[in-house]
């Protein structure tokens, strides 16, 4: 996203998903007695959606508003 001229987006998942605590981004279940820990499917959806448009190739204008919205779609 700092090569796609994102920072400001980058920012916001910090401050709006990544910051948040593990039982909000993550699902755990006991496997063979250890933790598993996999994204809950919508941090994931985000995440994918968030690469998919940070790495296309519209304008970076397009792509900064998109990215914004989502995240605000996603509930964060």
């Amino acid at each position: 996203m700092q090569n796609a001229e994102l920072t400001d987006e980058l920012a916001q998942l910090h401050e709006r998903v990544f910051s948040l605590d593990p039982e909000a981004l993550f699902d755990t279940t006991l496997s063979v007695n250890e933790s598993v820990w996999t994204l809950k499917p919508m941090v994931e959806l985000l995440l994918l959606h968030v690469r998919d448009v940070a790495i296309s190739t519209r304008p970076a204008k397009d792509r900064r508003e998109e990215i914004r919205w989502v995240i605000g779609a996603a509930g964060f």
